[in-house]
């Protein structure tokens, strides 16, 4: 990771940042759809409102306590994010077992990939969990792409399998 970098809790005011960064997500995301023939890849609107949703639903996880976003910094610029909520399933009997941490959203500007930023925000996310006592970490991923790859060097493993029967 370049000397540079520092990971610092977002705010509101970094709305701006963080649309930018999403909005760049969803170009890579379409890009590698095209390049695998997906026609997942025409379901995606590539544009800037389509990203505010998402942004300003982990605001307001941010805001009602229940989520957060980390905010990479390089030379105090934002190069990237990881948002996330704190969810509960109703798989285990065990109440403790049944909080989880969701990364909803990962993004890290496209000049400043490949320097392990995308890895430190990961790592930083996990910090969070286990500062409220949260074990696990569970996020969902396109199978197109190299984010798959990306998450499981980050020590993330496959638990369940969504499929899908597109109809024409």
């Amino acid at each position: 990771m370049g000397q540079n970098v520092k990971i610092v809790h977002a705010t509101s005011a970094d709305r701006a940042a963080l649309v930018g960064l999403k909005h760049q997500m969803n170009l890579s995301e379409f890009n590698w759809r095209k390049i695998a023939n997906d026609r997942g890849a025409e379901d995606l609107d590539l544009s800037i409102d389509a990203v505010n949703g998402p942004i300003d639903r982990d605001l307001a996880a941010l805001e009602k306590g229940i989520g957060g976003i980390l905010l990479a910094l390089v030379d105090d610029q934002p190069v990237g994010y990881v948002s996330y909520a704190v969810k509960e399933s109703s798989t285990s009997f065990l109440q403790e077992a049944r909080k989880y941490l969701y990364v909803s959203g990962l993004a890290v500007d496209e000049a400043h990939r490949n320097r392990a930023i995308g890895a430190a925000l990961l790592k930083a996310a996990e910090s969070e969990a286990k500062l409220l006592g949260i074990q696990k970490v569970m996020l969902d991923v396109s199978s197109v792409g190299p984010a798959g790859a990306f998450y499981q060097r980050a020590g993330f493993a496959a638990v369940s399998q969504t499929m899908m029967k597109r109809l024409s």
